[in-house]
């Protein structure tokens, strides 16, 4: 009863405030209701309530930030010829677009957020979206290029996190490119949990290299999350 209570409180509280912050003050009161609610993290759970409630992907996937990302991948897109791009963890949209892929294949666990594509780019033959649910309907095809922008630190979950890794690099014939931070450490935030997933793509032995580091433009600072970031570009080409 209390806990169903705070829990619609914050999603009053959520739809006030502006679209670029609210993902984080969505976050914060999302982690009150956890703590006193007593209840345990899903990864999956805790987007699609994000989503349903009006929050956005945050920060990283606007304003300078994501024009950084935009930059970046659609250089990408164009050195390595892609024509096929599949993204997991495709969000709520802002940053697609704004990328150059010719055919483009978005997948998220949030079945908000792929109702509301399917329904803005229904015209659009050349863009596909599908729900991690509905992953039998794409884990056998191939794409050029498999993406995962600002998607891996928020896999708390193990088993969620190397299953996540295994079809992204399954996915991709030629390219995968990863915008992620890449060191071992837990936040104070609900859903951050930062992964060195570089050493589990080492450990698991896969038919790929790392071909290409790309430093951030805007390197996280502290006090300052919300204009800088932790994730990296890190580009693995299939040997």
């Amino acid at each position: 009863m209390i806990r169903q209570f705070f829990y619609n409180m914050c999603k009053k509280a959520a739809l006030c405030i502006p679209p670029i912050r609210r993902h984080v003050e969505y976050t914060r009161l999302l982690e009150r209701w956890l703590t006193e609610g007593g209840g345990g993290f899903n990864s999956g759970e805790f987007w699609e309530r994000n989503y349903r409630y009006g929050g956005t992907s945050g920060t990283g996937s606007y304003n300078h930030l994501a024009d950084f990302k935009a930059r970046i991948v659609n250089g990408l897109t164009e050195d390595f010829r892609i024509q096929s791009l599949i993204d997991l963890g495709c969000g709520d949209g802002n940053l697609l677009s704004m990328l150059k892929v010719p055919k483009y294949t978005g997948v998220d666990v949030s079945a908000t957020i792929i109702n509301r594509h399917r329904q803005q780019y229904a015209d659009d033959e050349n863009k596909i979206f599908y729900l991690t649910a509905e992953r039998d309907s794409y884990i056998n095809k191939k794409y050029d290029a498999s993406l995962s922008m600002d998607v891996i630190y928020h896999l708390l979950e193990d088993d969620i996190f190397k299953h996540y890794i295994e079809d992204l690099f399954s996915l991709s014939s030629r390219i995968v490119i990863i915008y992620s931070s890449n060191h071992e450490s837990y936040t104070k935030y609900v859903g951050y949990r930062h992964r060195n997933f570089t050493h589990l793509v080492a450990a698991r032995k896969l038919e790929f290299q790392l071909i290409k580091y790309i430093p951030n433009e805007y390197p996280y600072m502290i006090g300052n999350e919300e204009e800088t970031s932790a994730s990296d570009f890190y580009i693995y080409q299939r040997t």
